[in-house]
């Protein structure tokens, strides 16, 4: 199984688990490069790939920027919009991309992320 194949898995997994708090998940380079994703059909044809290329690298170039401001490793960025969050976490050298729901429940999807990070660092190879 290809790399693409197992990540793409693991995010129809979460998907699954967190059907009313999850419309969309990615997982990126931290360059912004999107190694898979999966969306609800709902939003998927508003979620391209370039989209979400576009948003990894954005919140990979924040990561970085807190890096050199703070001098420490930053793990996790939210963003509430009106529609829902964003949120980017830091796998290593890789970063899970979540867009929940518009009122989600964060301490489940956080949950259910550590053990994704997991996963996906034994995938990945990091």
């Amino acid at each position: 199984m290809s790399i693409r194949v197992a990540v793409r898995s693991i995010l129809e997994d979460l998907m699954n688990k967190l059907r009313d708090e999850v419309v969309g998940c990615a997982v990126s380079t931290m360059d912004g490069f999107i190694i898979s994703s999966a969306a609800l059909p709902s939003i998927s044809s508003r979620l391209s790939s370039e989209k979400l290329s576009e948003l990894g690298e954005i919140t990979s170039k924040i990561f970085h920027e807190i890096e050199e401001v703070e001098g420490a490793k930053t793990r996790s960025i939210a963003i509430r919009g009106s529609n829902g969050y964003i949120l980017s976490i830091a796998v290593d050298d890789a970063l899970l991309l979540i867009l929940t729901s518009e009122n989600p429940n964060l301490g489940l999807i956080l949950d259910e992320i550590r053990a994704v990070g997991g996963k996906l660092k034994e995938i990945l190879g990091y």
